[in-house]
């Protein structure tokens, strides 16, 4: 299988152009968490830079697993290898998740080196391991009161329910939902990647109210509480499918957590129930 890997990436190399030579830190970093001779590091890390169809992983997931834990020996090149061989002996599901693919891989069987098997196996978990950068935005809205709802105290009288019985929507089980999205999500072919769709996602103009947004990292977009008359533009669509959320919820990670929201469809001033994802760790906004 090793055969075929080297043959598909020196293909990649090919139609990307050259590959940037493995440096001096690069090799020095390699070898000490991988314990690769001086030739086959070179040869590896060539390799891995050439493959352009290989999982990569965003900025802003590789901020939260910095957060999260201790990572001082990888860069982001070197951590995302790390992944990749643990993903090439673990269960397809797991391949999944660490991706933050919606469906499950292809499974492709094959023969390799019992030298990279040695390698490999003592650094491996004794269960699947899951990146700490795809953990899933939470979601969990009460079936008996509006919490959590964007903008709103839902504990103050003005917000409960008239009655016990009455609904509350979206619930946490409603497939067809429209989502307010905002930031790099507002770009219909990166959602459409996302969520391996076969055609580009229709997007509606829409804002939510009361919110601002901030910057975290830097560069990434927060949704937060702003001030009554304030605003965010953004976009909205109907998810039709569990594992569209789940996409979206890994995406954004737990950074985030589904609040429930009423959003402003531009086209048709109508205001419609829907979710949103809302920035939870503020202690990181910039």
């Amino acid at each position: 299988m090793d055969s075929i890997l080297d043959e598909l990436e020196e293909m990649a190399s090919g139609v990307a152009g050259e590959v940037p030579a493995a440096d001096e830190e690069a090799i020095e970093r390699w070898r000490y968490l991988f314990s690769y001779s001086s030739k086959e590091v070179e040869r590896r890390i060539e390799q891995f830079r050439s493959n352009l169809n290989g999982s990569r992983i965003l900025d802003f997931h590789w901020e939260s697993v910095r957060i999260r834990e201790s990572t001082d020996a990888h860069n982001l090149e070197s951590y995302e290898y790390s992944l990749k061989l643990k993903s090439e002996a673990a269960n397809d599901t797991a391949v999944r998740d660490i991706a933050g693919l919606v469906s499950l891989p292809e499974v492709i069987s094959g023969t390799g080196n019992a030298v990279h098997k040695i390698r490999i196996i003592p650094g491996l978990p004794s269960e699947p391991e899951i990146d700490p950068g795809r953990m899933a935005a939470r979601k969990d809205l009460c079936p008996s009161s509006r919490c959590p709802t964007l903008g709103l105290d839902t504990t103050l009288p003005q917000f409960r329910l008239p009655h016990d019985h009455a609904l509350v929507k979206p619930a946490q089980d409603q497939c067809q939902v429209f989502y307010f999205v905002y930031g790099t999500l507002t770009d219909p072919e990166r959602l459409t990647r996302l969520l391996s769709l076969s055609e580009d996602l229709m997007l509606s103009p829409a804002t939510v109210r009361g919110e601002v947004l901030q910057n975290w990292g830097a560069k990434y977009k927060a949704l937060v509480d702003g001030p009554e008359s304030s605003s965010v533009s953004g976009s909205t669509y109907e998810v039709a499918h569990k594992e569209h959320e789940d996409a979206l919820c890994r995406y954004e990670t737990e950074m985030y957590e589904v609040l429930r929201c009423d959003i402003v469809m531009l086209d048709t001033e109508r205001v419609v129930k829907g979710l949103t994802l809302w920035f939870v760790r503020q202690e990181f906004l910039d």
